[in-house]
């Protein structure tokens, strides 16, 4: 049964500084258990599966905390995981293996598809969730990947998916232009500052709503923004999602959002979120 955990509890936890010690607790002993965070994203997750029935696909899964979070919601869910990088692409598998109801590809997804083509990475900690098929001067280190564009990959109907492909997001929505105007499905995704207007003008041209549901500023462009003192965070446990042009006025900042992309046919089911 799910529940929600009073906020002054994880205050408290924080004060205590047991929260953390917490959180390993409950993803060693209860991570699959269908006890729900009260964060926004658990909720919008869970708002979202109960609207759409089926296949959740994670378009660069890292270390799947998100297979995790909607495993906890429905443990039986149908789940494809996507993840580019062979050395996590290899955990997962291992992570998985008792779950005959997630696959897991090592793609990478963009709009086109090749057998061949440079990933890019580095070995730095700073950098170690940073791997694209978009070169930078920071990731200064390739390996080769095969690239699916999902139109042509999936055979399936995906009603959920969520994209983390630091920087060629905006490739992986040209390349499911069918699966937008099939299926409808549910989008999560990650972006920055620099490929937010193209994905609001490519959902805006299908008819979805598209809103903010977890923000991160830097004050300052630093080697490392996500040095603690460098951020501007919003609050996950207020039940709140935004309007892109209500939280970008008057900011030059670089920033990175969380987004939630619906049809507007499901406006009704996030409306008290955006409206409260």
């Amino acid at each position: 049964m799910a529940f929600n955990i009073p906020y002054f509890i994880i205050f408290l936890l924080k004060k205590l500084k047991i929260y953390e010690w917490s959180k390993k607790i409950y993803r060693n002993y209860f991570l699959y258990s269908g006890i729900l965070k009260n964060d926004i994203e658990s909720i919008i997750f869970y708002r979202s599966i109960n609207i759409k029935h089926g296949l959740f696909l994670d378009v660069g899964c890292y270390k799947g905390s998100k297979i995790d979070q909607f495993l906890n919601i429905n443990v039986k869910l149908e789940i494809i995981g996507i993840e580019p990088f062979e050395k996590y692409f290899k955990k997962l598998v291992s992570k998985y293996k008792k779950f005959p109801n997630v696959e897991i590809y090592n793609y990478a997804i963009s709009h086109n598809k090749f057998l061949k083509k440079k990933f890019f990475y580095n070995k730095k900690k700073i950098d170690k969730e940073a791997f694209s098929l978009i070169k930078s001067q920071r990731l200064d280190k390739f390996t080769y990947v095969k690239v699916y564009k999902l139109d042509s990959f999936l055979t399936r109907k995906p009603q959920i998916v969520k994209v983390d492909t630091e920087g060629s997001e905006f490739s992986v929505i040209k390349g499911a232009k069918k699966i937008i105007k099939q299926y409808r499905p549910i989008f999560f995704i990650e972006i920055t500052n620099v490929t937010l207007k193209k994905i609001l003008r490519e959902f805006d041209k299908n008819e979805y709503l598209v809103f903010v549901y977890e923000y991160t500023f830097f004050k300052k462009k630093l080697k490392n923004n996500w040095i603690k003192s460098n951020i501007i965070k919003s609050n996950i446990f207020e039940k709140k999602i935004y309007k892109p042009e209500d939280i970008l006025r008057n900011t030059n900042k670089e920033y990175m959002f969380n987004l939630i992309c619906f049809p507007k046919e499901y406006e009704k089911i996030f409306k008290d979120l955006y409206n409260n």
